[in-house]
């Protein structure tokens, strides 16, 4: 039996078919990379976020400034960016204990450095590098954003102040693309009295 045109064709039609809808799916979204800066700093950690007029908002992280936002609707879109997170888990974290050279009372009353342990323990074998040891280090890092953090104004992370501001109103294209922000407001320090 000899195969017809409509039955070679219809899932050659079937497979372009999911092909195009596919392209054009992707095409609905973009990813955005770039740069939060608060009064000329990176903002050390936070929440960027992306609010289309017409689809599901994207958050993102930043991270020494820096983030990258995935599947963003393309079209319109306000831009708020938050610290409030960041601040609780700052407040969250345990203060450091004094840190620099650890010193032993001598006989005299005065102070001598500490023994140098590492250097006997040279000539012996060292132990194998505990699981998590890299994760370890990450979370050292993370912690040391934390302390770095500078609050960015809770205007900047509320869409109907940002609606207002021109900086936090974009519009995403399809594909990549770069979004730099340099967020500009008060200072939330002591104010200097003459």
């Amino acid at each position: 039996m000899k195969p017809t045109k409509t039955s070679t064709l219809f899932p050659l039609a079937v497979l372009c078919s999911v092909l195009l809808l596919g392209v054009i799916g992707c095409s609905k979204t973009g990813t955005i990379t770039g740069k939060v800066t608060y009064n000329g700093e990176p903002v050390a950690v936070g929440v960027i976020q992306f609010i289309p007029e017409k689809g599901k908002a994207v958050s993102a992280n930043i991270a020494d400034g820096e983030y990258k936002a995935e599947r963003v609707p393309v079209g319109p879109c306000v831009v708020t960016v938050s610290t409030a997170e960041a601040e609780r888990t700052a407040k969250s974290l345990p203060k450091e204990q004094g840190a620099g050279p650890s010193v032993l009372p001598n006989q005299q009353g005065g102070t001598k450095a500490a023994p140098d342990i590492q250097g006997k323990a040279k000539d012996k074998p060292q132990a194998p590098a505990l699981p998590g040891g890299d994760q370890l280090k990450q979370n050292a890092g993370e912690s040391d954003r934390y302390k770095r953090l500078k609050p960015v104004p809770a205007k900047f992370g509320d869409p109907e102040e940002a609606k207002k501001n021109p900086k936090q109103n974009i519009t995403v294209e399809a594909g990549k693309q770069e979004v730099n922000l340099d967020l500009e407001g008060e200072t939330t320090g002591p104010k200097k009295t003459k």
